[in-house]
């Protein structure tokens, strides 16, 4: 069998019915190619009878049903499905996600001309961001299997129905390998993977409960164990867009957002690398262009060239200590002038250099927001004028959590400095009034102890305000999902 389509449910029947009738008139495709599977996640509506309605339409429709209880989320549902699926590839598709009657046909269409055993297919998704309360779905009501390519194409002309990851995809040609961050765009509303890849990388990771993170988490263990990824606009699938209710929408909103940003936290801290923590304050596709320029840069690009002079007082600040952190140099000469220990690089290529030139110091591709260390980890932590390079709410949360890891902070700011990057943009670096705000508001004092040439080294000293997050990481496997018992369930099928 060539195909698994997973489609998880709760209370959704009337969507799910006619999602399952844009599959069930799919064209110029052997119906005993692909299956379809209804992963009931504990509905008390009709959800069953649906799939007894639509067995008699549907070949190979499988229903599985499992008891609603706490642990109940989408990636159970999801990973129920792939137990109990038999294709090459799955499927996964959200009710309310419908495919045009040509979806499958060209699916195998990419199936054969990029063969690969690790192959992630996107598909292109129409108006995952339409508001029913705030834009005009009329047009929707003549939509039928029949005519809806030339309903999407009438639609793909109104900017709100656009996915909005389709400039990524044009600029990398549909080969999203040439991105810098593909897996922020493996969104699991319509997204095509090898089953048996899927399979040995764990599946959705089930600690994932509510919205949010649980896909780009898959998609970034996926692409970290080499996927092939493939972007398909060819044949859009549409997102249909329905009502929350009034009294609950606004509630309904807010808590998504807060559990994806929950979410978005414990898929860092499964980790622990730059990607996942930056990618917390730009979780979009624009995290591609944000991740790209990070990797391009040497902060040789950014910084002052320190003087000797000031690395030798730097030294003897820190000769008594023995664990040290460095934020903001990628330069061997001043790694090795300050002695530090540790060093928080966003580079991975320059981590793989600087590696072999320096192999007692310890490499972290980290920026340093959110770090796996223990509060006051480090005897001392050195921050560059690289902090002033961004927004002063990144450099709050870096002073944050420099002075929960170290028992000491010590900043180099240079007078009146701005940067050949920060100059061609047309920004301004961070001032002093800016630093000691940040300092401020987390309770931290600044001494000045020293200023050479017009380089002050700072003092930041204080209580730590942040818990250890190290107590949260998750157990298992770092960089993988925790393997769960597969929970039982019941299975029907034709």
């Amino acid at each position: 069998m060539k195909l698994s389509i997973i489609i998880p449910a709760y209370n959704r029947e009337k969507l799910l019915a006619i999602t399952l009738d844009y599959i069930a008139a799919q064209k110029d495709v052997d119906p005993n190619s692909f299956e379809t599977i209804i992963v009931d996640d504990g509905s008390e509506d009709g959800t069953k009878g649906v799939y007894e309605t639509y067995r008699r339409r549907i070949r190979h429709l499988k229903y599985v049903y499992r008891a609603r209880d706490e642990r109940s989320c989408r990636s159970r549902a999801r990973n129920l499905g792939l137990a109990e699926s038999n294709g090459e590839m799955v499927m996964f598709l959200d009710t309310s996600m419908l495919i045009p009657n040509h979806f499958i046909r060209n699916l195998y269409r990419i199936m054969e001309e990029h063969a690969h055993p690790k192959l992630n297919i996107y598909h292109y998704m129409m108006g995952m961001w339409v508001e029913p309360e705030k834009h005009d779905l009329t047009v929707l009501d003549e939509l039928t299997p029949d005519i809806m390519t030339d309903i999407t194409k009438r639609l793909l002309a109104l900017p709100e129905w656009l996915d909005n990851r389709e400039g990524l995809f044009q600029l990398a040609d549909h080969d999203l390998n040439k991105l810098a961050a593909p897996w922020t765009l493996g969104w699991s509303g319509c997204y095509t993977v090898n089953r048996a890849f899927v399979q040995e990388a764990g599946g959705f990771d089930e600690a994932f409960l509510g919205w949010g993170a649980e896909d780009t988490d898959l998609s970034y263990r996926l692409y970290k164990q080499g996927a092939r990824i493939i972007a398909d606009s060819e044949a859009p699938a549409l997102h249909l867009p329905h009502f929350s209710p009034k009294e609950a929408s606004v509630k309904e909103v807010l808590n998504k957002r807060i559990n994806n940003g929950k979410n978005l936290m414990l898929q860092h801290q499964k980790r622990y690398e730059f990607d996942t923590e930056f990618f917390q304050l730009y979780p979009g596709p624009y995290y591609n262009h944000v991740l790209a320029r990070f990797h391009s840069l040497s902060l040789m690009e950014i910084v002052p060239g320190y003087s000797g002079e000031l690395l030798r007082m730097l030294r003897e600040l820190l000769r008594e200590e023995s664990r040290t952190a460095l934020i903001g140099s990628d330069l061997a000469y001043f790694i090795q002038g300050a002695g530090v220990t540790d060093v928080f690089l966003q580079n991975p290529n320059v981590i793989g250099a600087l590696g072999r030139r320096l192999p007692d110091a310890r490499m972290h591709y980290l920026l340093g927001m959110h770090t796996p260390f223990a509060d006051n980890a480090f005897d001392t932590v050195v921050i560059t004028d690289y902090i002033r390079a961004f927004p002063g709410r990144f450099a709050m949360r870096l002073l944050k959590e420099a002075s929960r890891i170290g028992k000491r902070v010590i900043l180099l700011f240079t007078d009146e400095y701005n940067s050949v990057i920060n100059w061609l943009d047309g920004q301004h670096w961070s001032d002093i009034e800016l630093i000691r705000k940040s300092a401020t508001a987390n309770k931290l004092t600044v001494a000045e102890l020293a200023k050479v040439e017009s380089t002050r080294i700072l003092e930041l000293t204080g209580p730590p305000r942040r818990k250890d997050l190290s107590s949260e990481i998750l157990a298992g496997e770092e960089g993988h999902a925790v393997k769960q018992p597969m929970p039982s369930a019941q299975v029907t099928a034709d």
